[in-house]
């Protein structure tokens, strides 16, 4: 491939080989290929703390959760599959001052969601997938028709990329 760099001195008048505004054709460097392998794991966490101000003191923790999402892939010739995961832990309701009973413990204290997970066969012009994808149909500003079809994520709105919180489908 080709691309365009400045090439001038200290005073950037001196473009030699230079287009009209004085970037000149040059080779680009070689990026290294890093070899992973077949199976990777990507994933990261977040914790999140929050606090009601006009509460008395035992109640004023409102959030105190802590994140992870995680992603297993496996790639190799025609095969891929992806299996994803969150785990949610939030210990404010944990606390005994709180008065939470067992069923809402479980609710809301420790959560699993599945999120991607697929396998995809793909020989050279077709692929075929069975299992839950999310696939970006674009992207607009605000409201966007493609929303309807792959839906955000709204629960933890704006503290995450657009890319990581469309649900799969």
């Amino acid at each position: 491939g080709m691309a365009f760099a400045q090439e001038s001195d200290e005073w950037g008048d001196d473009a030699s080989e230079a287009d009209d505004v004085g970037f000149a054709l040059t080779r680009p460097v070689a990026s290294p290929n890093y070899h992973v392998g077949a199976l990777s794991l990507k994933g990261y966490f977040k914790y999140r703390f929050g606090l009601w101000v006009q509460r008395p003191r035992a109640e004023m923790p409102s959030t105190s959760r802590f994140s992870t999402d995680l992603q297993l892939r496996y790639k190799k010739n025609d095969v891929r599959m992806v299996l994803g995961g969150r785990l949610d832990h939030d210990s404010v309701y944990m606390l005994k001052t709180r008065g939470y009973d067992a069923a809402t413990r479980a609710a809301y204290g420790n959560r699993a969601f599945a999120q991607e997970a697929y396998i995809a066969y793909a020989p050279k012009h077709v692929e075929v997938s069975i299992g839950r994808q999310s696939v970006a149909w674009g992207e607009g500003d605000g409201l966007s028709p493609s929303d309807i079809v792959t839906p955000y994520d709204q629960r933890e709105f704006g503290l995450a990329d657009l890319d990581d919180v469309r649900r799969p489908r």
